[in-house]
């Protein structure tokens, strides 16, 4: 059972790491007026099972590299959340996966994270680097050495669920520090990825891929 308390970028990446676990993972307290449906519904256009019940999330993962292509576009509406987290999770399948938002998500550009991901060979079709964007997969992803100049978990995110499907070490240089739930949520799900410093102080981020996670039954505090 997984608590979860009120920061939504732990809610998205628990259930994101979940469903890439095998095995059952439940998830307490995420709240029905939290931005987390657009999540939901596109781990279930991939194949995931997830079962409400109040205030309860249940997630039967399909482990790393096990969803299948969305049938239907990705309606992330104004989730940058979903956005950054589902578009480096689907970069490492070899199906072209399409994302649409609502009209505040199309303001905001993405680039960062498709310079990021670009870098590991994954293709993108974009006007000007913003939704709607076409994300054409590969499952030849390569790893990367990635220095985050601008600080964002939801970036720093989307680069390490790409790397968790993506064969070797890719490594990540935080500037400066952001939110760290992601490292914490892939760590207690069995992840090997590392956390160091650098002789200047900057978060040095490691995390092999395409080893397997397994569900949880411990508490998590976040």
């Amino acid at each position: 059972m997984y608590n979860y308390k009120e920061n939504d970028l732990a809610a998205h990446a628990l259930l994101i790491t979940a469903s890439q676990a095998v095995g059952k993972t439940t998830i307490r307290g995420i709240a029905k007026d939290s931005n987390i449906y657009p999540t939901v519904q596109a781990l279930r256009l991939m194949g995931v099972k997830i079962t409400e019940n109040e205030d309860l999330y249940t997630i039967h993962g399909v482990g790393v590299g096990g969803l299948v292509a969305p049938k239907n576009v990705l309606d992330v509406g104004n989730s940058d959340i979903s956005a950054h987290l589902l578009i480096g999770l689907l970069s490492t399948y070899s199906f072209t996966s399409f994302f649409t938002g609502n009209i505040d998500l199309r303001s905001k550009p993405i680039s960062e994270t498709i310079k990021a991901l670009s870098s590991m060979c994954v293709g993108f079709i974009a006007n000007n680097n913003s939704f709607p964007i076409a994300v054409v997969g590969s499952d030849s992803t390569i790893p990367i050495s990635y220095t985050l100049t601008i600080p964002s978990a939801e970036i720093k995110s989307a680069i390490l669920f790409a790397a968790l499907n993506t064969a070797g070490k890719t490594t990540i240089t935080e500037v400066k520090s952001t939110n760290n739930c992601t490292e914490t949520i892939l760590k207690r799900f069995g992840a090997n990825l590392n956390i160091s410093k650098d002789m200047n102080g900057h978060n040095i981020i490691a995390i092999h891929g395409r080893e397997e996670l397994l569900a949880q039954e411990k508490s998590l505090d976040i």
